[in-house]
């Protein structure tokens, strides 16, 4: 059988997009591996995911440069430590809400 965590993206053989939600950052991932670089990555309660973009170039892509420091939610597939993202967008956190007067 296929393991836990390749099943939850499937359903009947059908490839399901999954939901994640949290901060994006720019930072060192993979430390001393091959992998070692500066990578967008969303910080979710969980664990830390490579961000890319589908379609996008998987070392620089300006529109996920762009996110660096927003909360966002988003809808993708996840590829071991990669979440290649189909749509995203920004939530507003109680720190970036106007004040109210």
């Amino acid at each position: 059988g296929r393991s836990s965590a390749f099943g939850r993206a499937w359903v009947a053989g059908v490839m399901v997009k999954e939901r994640y939600e949290g901060i994006v950052v720019k930072k060192r991932f993979g430390a001393g591996s091959k992998s070692d670089r500066e990578a967008v990555i969303l910080e979710t309660d969980a664990e830390d995911l490579v961000l890319r973009r589908e379609g996008g170039n998987a070392f620089s892509d300006s529109k996920l440069d762009a996110l660096v420091g927003h909360r966002i939610r988003g809808v993708g597939r996840r590829t071991g430590y990669t979440l290649i993202l189909k749509d995203w967008k920004e939530v507003k956190t109680p720190q970036e809400s106007p004040r109210r007067r």
